[in-house]
């Protein structure tokens, strides 16, 4: 049997980690024990094991990915016959300048590991149109620049911007978004209405985007002929 790259956590001295009846059973090295202070470590286990609390995130919660200070980050070894070569939560090993001990790779920047929101929106989309009538649909282009797949939601807290389709999945291709003003129960006058991208991911660190709508209503024969102003906003 063979224990390399292990975080054990809350022994007891009555575990049978310790018993000496492993010695030479068991291959082990690069762990990190933690939870028994009078026992440290089992006398077979390797020199280049540690004893020190591996910091998790949250244990009461269930999050056993390492914090930033814990010493199990590059502590461990890629020489072991079966190395992990993804973390437990997806993350690629190693991220530094060697495996961290445990199921789980620390990664300071996880933007780049993750799908990622983006669209075309870098200025205003002008609409014009009078008072009475629809003005011609947009367009709006969604996708991921980041790996993997990133789904998405599409909202709007005003009814007279229709968005079609509402949902979609991008793993890099530009998804085409229909933008339907429906102005003929508007009065004339100044409006707007916000727009929001949202990743049904929660590792997308991105999410939410959000596209400000202001919408200006003429008259007909206005010479301003009406303009409707989309511009965009990060999270």
């Amino acid at each position: 049997m063979t224990l390399y790259n292990n975080i054990i956590f809350s022994t007891s001295s009555s575990d049978p980690w310790y018993s000496t009846n492993y010695s030479g059973l068991i291959i082990s090295d690069y762990n990190c024990w933690y939870g028994n202070s009078s026992q440290g470590k089992p006398e077979w286990d390797g020199t280049h094991s540690i004893i020190s609390d591996p910091l998790f995130i949250d244990i009461e919660d269930g999050n056993f990915s390492i914090g930033a200070s814990s010493p199990c980050i590059d502590a461990g070894t890629p020489g072991a016959s079966q190395v992990v070569a993804i973390g437990f939560d997806g993350i690629t090993r190693p991220r530094g300048s060697g495996y961290d001990i445990g199921a789980y790779e620390y990664a300071s920047d996880t933007s780049s590991l993750y799908p990622t929101i983006a669209h075309d929106v870098t200025s205003n989309i002008s609409i014009s149109y009078t008072q009475g009538t629809n003005p011609a649909a947009q367009s709006l282009h969604i996708w991921n620049s980041g790996p993997g797949t990133l789904n998405y939601t599409l909202t709007c807290d005003a009814d007279w911007i229709l968005l079609s389709p509402s949902e979609g999945s991008s793993s890099g291709e530009h998804d085409t978004i229909t933008i339907a003003p429906s102005t003929a129960g508007l009065v004339v006058g100044d409006y707007q209405a916000v727009i929001t991208i949202t990743s049904t991911d929660e590792d997308v660190s991105n999410s939410p985007q959000t596209i400000n709508a202001l919408v200006s209503v003429a008259i007909e024969g206005d010479d301003d002929g009406g303009n409707c102003f989309i511009r965009t906003s990060g999270r």
